[in-house]
Parts: C-alpha cells; sequence; structure tokens
C-alpha cells in the first residue's frame, strides 16, 4: 500500500501542486512560485519514473 502511494498518489499530487504554483502565483506577479512550482512537477515526475525501481529492490530482497 506504502508504494502505491509513493509511486502513484505522491507523484499526481506533486505535479499538481507545480501546475498551482506555476499558473497561479507565477501569473499574480509572485515570481517566486515559478521555481517552486517546476521543481514540484520535476519531482514529481522524477518519482513516477523511478518508482519502479523500489519495486523491483523490494521484490529481490524477498527473494
Amino acid at each position: 500500500m506504502f508504494l502505491k502511494f509513493l509511486k502513484v498518489i505522491l507523484p499526481l499530487v506533486l505535479i499538481v501542486l507545480g501546475i498551482i504554483f506555476v499558473y497561479f502565483f507565477f501569473d499574480e506577479g509572485m515570481f517566486w512560485g515559478f521555481p517552486i512550482g517546476v521543481a514540484s512537477i520535476v519531482l514529481g515526475w522524477l518519482i513516477y519514473a523511478f518508482g519502479d525501481r523500489l519495486k523491483d529492490k523490494e521484490n529481490n530482497k524477498s527473494n
């Protein structure tokens, strides 16, 4: 259950928060919203992309 949260839900939350930061805060003139939003989107994508490696490592430990 924890791996599903780590691999699917957390990246989606980070990506949505990143879009909110970039779109709303940067549009309102708060320029700090852009780097925070981009970093959040990239972090969410990286967790989603490399989440399979976590699952593979757990499967190898149990064998």
